[in-house]
């Protein structure tokens, strides 16, 4: 094997209450580190210091960690340099999958006009899948079906699992169905 450990990291989220909290501390300390300046430059230290680790709190950078030694897996968060996120077995998951999610979404402007004019995202899963009981374990979100069949292709090989496209099975059917009804 290449490698005994791999990351797969998908950067920063900022989402959830650790985060929200982070971003207005970060701004807070900030402001009020520049107002101490004048007066006290060490307090004004101290707290552009910790806006730095409100700023990390913020990011919320996450990803996935997979150790081939150990045969384990997890999803990880990562607040101030270190990782942290329950690990998995390896040998409860025995196929690769990509899947598609459609999101609507609404601006403030439609909700505040309330016009409700939603656009629809798509989002692209790769997911490990095991028996039945097992709860599937989510590798990554991707914007682009190539993305996502790349990475799953490149998981299913390192893990020597089967790999199953949903997306493209479906695209494939709708393409059919599309080809049959322009033969009439």
């Amino acid at each position: 094997m290449e490698t005994d450990y791999i990351t797969i990291k998908h950067g920063p989220r900022f989402e959830g209450l650790p985060s929200t909290i982070g971003m207005f501390g970060a701004i807070g300390c900030i402001i009020y580190g520049s107002w101490l300046l004048g007066e006290d430059v060490i307090s004004a230290l101290v707290m552009y210091f910790i806006a730095i680790v409100c700023a990390f709190i913020f990011l919320d950078f996450r990803g996935v960690d997979i150790d081939f030694k150990r045969s384990r897996i997890r999803q990880y968060r990562n607040m101030l340099m270190i990782r942290h996120g329950k690990w998995e077995k390896l040998s409860d998951f025995n196929k690769v999958s990509l899947t598609l999610e459609q999101f609507k979404t609404m601006s403030t402007s439609s909700l505040i006009s309330q016009s409700f004019n939603s656009k629809t995202h798509d989002s692209y899963f790769v997911i490990l899948e095991g028996e039945e009981g097992i709860i599937p374990f989510e590798i990554g979100e991707y914007e682009s079906h190539s993305a996502a069949k790349s990475t799953m292709k490149s998981l299913a090989e390192k893990l020597n699992l089967p790999c199953e496209d949903l997306y493209g099975e479906r695209k494939k059917k709708a393409a059919k169905v599309r080809s049959g009804r322009k033969k009439r």
